[in-house]
């Protein structure tokens, strides 16, 4: 009699764990999915959603490039064009950086003031039908230490009826300057107006400056611009790519070569 109690204890410890492991599967899947979409090995925090105003606490302020001095930015860039390609998921935050939400928060009061002054294709519902995915990342110096911080945030729809595919934003965590944007639309109508826009986005950032270059010989397909700051090696580079059924947005800042 105790050997046959002994054997149900064990089919129904067993069965328990293969129920338990089907639930959690699906997760798991999901997980490695939504891994996959934001082309990164981890995520620090994925799933949140905007539906409610965010904002950004007094003790979060996102501080403001121009309390930086030119060669600091310059040299910040450089590094994350140098080291991008080679960055690691950040173990702790540099002195100084701002955690996830008031980062996310920058870029969506940031992103929603360009959207409203009509600099940039047409939005819908941003930012509250959109889950935000979100992960801190270092670039190393040559001796293994790290040299710049900065936050890759995600923006995914909630829903297959907004025209807007995807957002993926790069976003200094120490100066709050935008790093990198890109927008992805499936509206072919869409149009930027890329003097415009870099002129806003450079207004945004505190950071003057002129137009540098402005190529619109082929607006049916691609357009570029360059952006350069005042009394700085710093570009902005923009381009408007277009096809039958999409719009893509990119931006990058440079460092100009002497």
């Amino acid at each position: 009699m105790k050997h046959r109690i002994f054997w149900y204890s064990v089919v129904a410890f067993v069965v328990s764990l293969l129920v338990t492991g089907s639930m959690l599967m699906p997760g798991v899947l999901l997980s490695r999915a939504e891994d996959s979409i934001l082309r990164s090995p981890s995520i620090i925090s994925k799933g949140f959603s905007l539906s409610q105003p965010q904002n950004v606490s007094a003790a979060h302020a996102m501080p403001t490039p121009s309390a930086v001095s030119v060669a600091q930015m310059s040299k910040r860039v450089q590094w994350y064009e140098d080291g991008v390609a080679d960055s690691v998921l950040s173990k702790e935050p540099i002195n100084g950086s701002i955690d996830m939400k008031a980062a996310v928060n920058t870029c969506v009061q940031q992103i929603t003031t360009l959207w409203h002054k009509g600099m940039l294709m047409p939005l819908e519902q941003f930012p509250k039908a959109y889950t935000v995915y979100a992960e801190q990342r270092t670039i190393l110096d040559s001796n293994k230490n790290p040299a710049l911080q900065y936050w890759d945030i995600g923006f995914l729809p909630q829903s297959s009826q907004l025209s807007m595919r995807k957002m993926t934003i790069s976003l200094d965590a120490q100066t709050g300057m935008f790093l990198a944007i890109r927008i992805d639309v499936t509206n072919a109508a869409a149009t930027v107006d890329l003097a415009n826009t870099a002129e806003a986005i450079a207004r945004e950032m505190n950071m003057p400056g002129h137009l540098l270059f402005l190529d619109e010989r082929n607006l049916s397909q691609l357009q570029t611009a360059v952006w350069k700051f005042n009394d700085t090696a710093l570009l902005m580079q923009l381009s408007v790519e277009k096809s039958d059924s999409f719009v893509d947005f990119a931006m990058s800042m440079k460092v100009q070569n002497s």
